[in-house]
C-alpha cells in the first residue's frame, strides 16, 4: 500500500511535468506552435463602464 502511494506521488511530481516539458517542445517544433503558449494576441480588455463603477465603489449590484 505504501509503495502505490509512492509511486503515485513520484509519477505526480516529476514524471507528469518532465512529460509535459518534452512534449510541449515537440510540438512547438514540429506543429509551429507557439513557445510562450497559447494567448491571445490582443491586450487586456476592459470591462465594461457598469461594471467599473461596481468594483470602484464596492457596492452591491444595482
Amino acid at each position: 500500500m505504501f509503495g502505490g502511494m509512492f509511486v503515485a506521488t513520484f509519477l505526480s511530481l516529476f514524471v507528469v511535468p518532465i512529460l509535459y516539458v518534452v512534449v510541449k517542445q515537440l510540438s512547438d517544433r514540429y506543429l509551429g506552435g507557439d513557445s510562450k503558449g497559447d494567448r491571445p494576441q490582443s491586450g487586456p480588455t476592459n470591462p465594461p463602464e457598469s461594471e467599473r463603477e461596481l468594483v470602484s465603489m464596492g457596492g452591491p449590484l444595482k
